[in-house]
């Protein structure tokens, strides 16, 4: 089996400045992807986090310390305090790219951080620092008092920045930065200054309350101020987010207060229904404090619009973004009361909940507004757009049954508190999960990457920090909050095929299939095999579907492979028993076709190499009981032209059958129609046939018991004979089921009727039958020594004599000699072949 539900998939953890390298274990399913780094100091935090336009991931935040950086960067040193810095991780989180710190002798916090168009990274925070670094010719240089808040512009090396300072006579604590097309900077935030901050061409030029909202654009390169503006009233009230649409208007949201915070358009309150455009909502609504959504005009100059936004309780927005002509704010409630319209959840589920609302003239229609939490408390911190009128937020819950909408999600805290992390809209909830241990976590600030996944970074009080099935935990020996960062990709993935344990061969095709939740449709898969489940060969890394044909090749090699899918968002699924791949079988040699007499057999064989291959003899096409070896035996009683094969298959899934061997049964050898005995004069044609049955039927023929090699038909011919072919012929047909040997054919030859005919040369042989000696007489006596043979039937010759010059009578001993048939031959006289026979001893026999 494999893990088919929902898991947490984490990479590794990363070592930097305060941040401490720590093992991770990774599961084998296939849900949402995350992968992270756990800081080792409490003295440490991270504030923002961002996506740069490349993939990789740029984070600030500030520490006590910055040993052993060996990154490209600005500074390495920590000036005094807390420093500020900032950090460029690869796309996976583990490799640290460039690295800097920015502050002063006193304490230096970054609060937010944002992209320009043309990919520098732009910091916002607050210093003490009356030494913080600032860059000649920039819009203010010189410390003022108290706190004032920085802006710091990193190329994208992390060189040397960009810098100035946020002046005034109080507190400045900026809390958003944002660009615009052109690369104008926009900061806003809170601050307490009665004087000293920059209000050039603002719309307030004095502080009202305790402390009050703020918006200042800068030019890209900082030198001067555009606008700077004071937004409040009498109370307190702070912008905690900023939007600039594509005609410059500015969209703020925040929190107030205050009961005369500033609204848009201007009526009388006392005579409100006289105006057809007005506010949404003018009135304070009681509590702590009300959400505000606010609307300039591009240049600072004026507003458009301007509403509270809140219940009972205590209500402050931390997100806006515009889309369409909605403009979209989310934040946190308390409030029982809250304003509601069409929502996605009705009512107040715990003490404090994540609202989302919609609006539409520019802030002065409510379009949609909802509560969004669990049984516990929800705190959303910060939010980033994700897609349309989406957004992904984050921050902290303590709830333990979050309204769950996505696979993989964990819908419940782990104790203390967790981060969270939630994609909403107005009308819809897309996801949503908590991370976390027992201690107190949370979640700061969350990045939208290119590929739609996000980043969130925060802190965690928890030896452990929840992943679902995979864990981060802390060095030994830190205690208290400590930063941390997580790379999470929505969607699920698991591997339905192969299951594991399945067995393979090289040249088949393995169909690999995953089932896929809330993945995105222009995912693309990647396939692997391992030996061990760590070091992957990939198969093929461009798969737009969710399956795929792997057709496995010899490069492979043969044993026990993993398999795995992992989307290019980095979820993996992988086979948690490995599957077994071994040699296709493959046939050596084939059954080959023959012929068997009927008494006797033949011996059929298979050659067929391959792990674990079983064999099995057909004949005609079913199977023969029992016959399961590579040779297998055919009688000749059984052989009837039926066909025989071998079915052979493997563990792996191949099978075949090999070519047919046809094996059929030899016809007995033997002469249907002998030869009569033939007279023929010198000179006249000789022809002689024998009839035989039989298959591969050869011929041999003796004359005298001597071979005729050239004579192989069952016809001998001779187109004029002389005396020399006279004497006893025989044929023997040989085929492959026997031998036969025709009758013994007697050919005369007759001189030809003439007064002029001359004697013929003779041999006389007696005793005829002979015993143990034979008598040769010849007429007329040889001339020369002349050497001659006993011959068998078979013309082989058995006794070789020698006659000398001017003889005619030659004894010759046949002691050793069998019984049988024998011929007496001259070797180059015109002496004729003669035929005796051997008895056996004690018969005589008269010349």
């Amino acid at each position: 089996m494999k893990h088919s539900s929902p898991y947490w998939i984490t990479r590794i953890l990363y070592s930097y400045v305060f941040l401490h390298s720590l093992p991770l274990f990774a599961g084998m399913g296939g849900g949402n992807f995350v992968s992270g780094f756990l800081g080792s100091s409490d003295s440490a935090g991270i504030s923002a986090v961002t996506s740069l336009n490349n993939g990789t991931v740029a984070v600030c935040g500030w520490g006590v310390s910055a040993h052993s950086i060996t990154a490209p960067g600005w500074r390495k040193t920590v000036a005094g305090g807390t420093d500020a810095f900032v950090a460029i991780f690869t796309k996976s989180l583990d490799t640290l790219l460039a690295f800097t710190t920015i502050g002063g002798r006193a304490n230096d916090r970054p609060t937010a951080m944002t992209v320009t168009p043309d990919g520098w990274i732009a910091v916002t925070g607050w210093t003490l620092s009356a030494d913080f670094p600032c860059t000649q010719g920039t819009a203010q240089t010189q410390f003022s008092a108290e706190t004032d808040g920085f802006v710091a512009v990193f190329p994208p090396t992390l060189a040397e920045p960009v810098s100035w300072l946020i002046p005034g006579s109080g507190v400045e604590r900026p809390t958003c930065i944002v660009t615009d097309a052109k690369g104008t900077i926009y900061v806003c935030g809170t601050t307490t200054s009665h004087s000293g901050f920059p209000v050039t061409n603002g719309l307030f030029k004095q502080l009202k309350g305790n402390s009050d909202g703020f918006v200042i654009r800068y030019t890209a390169a900082g030198t001067s101020v555009l606008f700077g503006t004071y937004l409040g009233g009498s109370a307190h009230d702070g912008f905690t987010a900023l939007t600039v649409d594509e005609s410059g208007y500015l969209y703020l949201a925040g929190w107030t207060s205050s009961v005369d915070f500033p609204m848009y358009p201007i009526i009388d309150s006392q005579w409100w229904w006289y105006y057809d455009d007005r506010p949404l909502d003018f009135t304070y609504n009681g509590g702590d404090a009300d959400a505000t959504l606010t609307v300039l005009q591009p240049d600072g100059s004026g507003g458009v619009a301007s509403t509270y936004f809140g219940g009972n309780g205590a209500d402050t927005a931390i997100g806006v973004l515009v889309h369409d002509g909605r403009i979209v704010m989310s934040g946190t409630t308390t409030s029982d009361d809250f304003p509601l319209l069409d929502p996605i959840q009705e009512v107040l589920s715990g003490t404090s909940d994540i609202f989302i609302a919609a609006f539409t003239g520019q802030g002065r229609v409510l379009d949609n507004s909802s509560y969004w939490g669990g049984d516990g408390a929800e705190h959303a911190i910060a939010a980033a757009r994700y897609q349309g009128n989406r957004m992904v937020i984050c921050g902290t819950t303590t709830s333990m049954n979050l309204p769950g909408v996505n696979a993989g999600a964990n819908t419940s805290s782990a104790g203390g508190t967790d981060m969270l992390v939630a994609v909403l809209s107005p009308q819809t909830a897309y996801y949503v999960t908590a991370i976390g241990g027992t201690g107190m976590d949370g979640a700061a600030s969350v990045a939208v990457r290119p590929d739609m996944g996000f980043v969130v970074a925060g802190w965690s009080g928890s030896t452990h920090i929840r992943l679902s099935d995979a864990t981060l935990t802390r060095a030994p020996g830190i205690t208290g909050a400590i930063p941390c960062a997580i790379e999470i990709q929505p969607g699920v993935i698991n591997l339905a095929a192969p299951s594991g344990n399945e067995h393979v061969c090289h040249g088949s095709t393995l169909r690999l299939q995953w089932n896929v939740q809330d993945m995105f449709p222009s995912d693309i898969y990647e396939v692997a095999w391992s030996r061990d489940a760590t070091q992957w060969t990939v198969i093929n890394n461009a798969i737009s579907g969710n399956s795929y044909d792997w057709l496995i090749s010899q490069s492979v090699g043969t044993g026990p492979v993993y398999i795995a899918v992992q989307s290019g968002r980095g979820h993996r699924s992988r086979t948690e028993h490995p599957i077994l791949i071994s040699e296709a079988p493959r046939v050596q040699s084939h059954p080959e076709s023959a012929t068997v007499c009927r008494t006797d057999s033949v011996t059929l064989t298979v050659d067929i190499v391959g792990t674990g291959v079983t064999l099995q003899w057909q004949r005609n096409g079913k199977d023969v009981p029992g016959a399961t070896a590579a040779e297998h035996v055919v009688y000749g009683s059984d052989a009837d032209g039926s066909s025989y094969s071998v079915r052979y298959s493997s563990p792996c899934g191949v099978s075949g059958v090999t070519t047919k061997a046809i094996v059929t049964q030899g016809i007995e050898t033997k002469i249907t129609k002998q030869q009569a005995n033939a007279e023929v004069r010198i000179g006249d044609p000789l022809s002689l046939q024998i009839q035989a049955q039989g298959s591969q039927l050869t011929y041999r023929w003796l004359h005298n018991m001597i071979a005729l090699d050239s004579e192989t038909g069952p016809v001998l011919s001779r187109s004029s004979v002389t005396a020399a072919d006279s004497g006893w012929y025989r044929c023997i047909a040989v085929g492959e089921c026997g031998t036969d040997t025709s009758v013994a054919i007697h050919v005369s030859i007759l001189p030809v009727s003439s007064v002029h005919s001359n004697p013929q040369p003779g041999i006389r042989l007696y005793p005829n039958p002979a015993t143990d000696a034979l008598t040769i007489a010849l007429d007329p006596p040889v001339t020369g020594t002349v050497t001659g043979y006993v011959v068998n039937s078979l013309g082989e010759r058995r006794t070789e004599f020698v006659i000398p010059e001017g003889s005619y009578l030659c004894t010759v001993t046949l002691t050793g000699l069998p019984s049988g048939l024998y011929a007496v031959y001259l070797e180059g006289t015109p002496f004729l072949p003669q035929v005796f026979v051997k008895k056996a001893a004690g018969h005589v026999s008269q010349p």
